[in-house]
């Protein structure tokens, strides 16, 4: 690796690619999504686009800046992947 070059920290939920083709669903058609990253000191809710499916997991693509052309893209747990995130509402809130 040169000087030039580094590597990003993945976050702690993230999770391998599945193992052969036959576990991937293939493209899904670019939804946009939340994900849940899970780093050393914080949980962060971010937009991020889905990428690919399997069974039970998904790689989505997010940036760390808004503003960054640079994307990333990382395999979660579907359970960390929403389409919309819902507050309740009521008493005591």
């Amino acid at each position: 690796m040169g000087e030039d070059q580094w590597l990003l920290l993945s976050p702690s939920n993230s999770v391998g690619a599945p193992a052969g083709k036959d576990r991937k669903w293939g493209s899904a058609a670019r939804i946009q999504v939340l994900a849940r990253l899970v780093w050393p000191t914080r949980v962060e809710i971010v937009p991020a686009v889905l990428i690919w499916i399997s069974t039970d997991q998904v790689c989505v693509e997010w940036r760390t800046d808004p503003r960054s052309y640079q994307a990333r893209q990382t395999w979660l747990p579907r359970e960390d992947v929403r389409t919309r995130l819902v507050y309740r509402s009521g008493a005591g809130h």
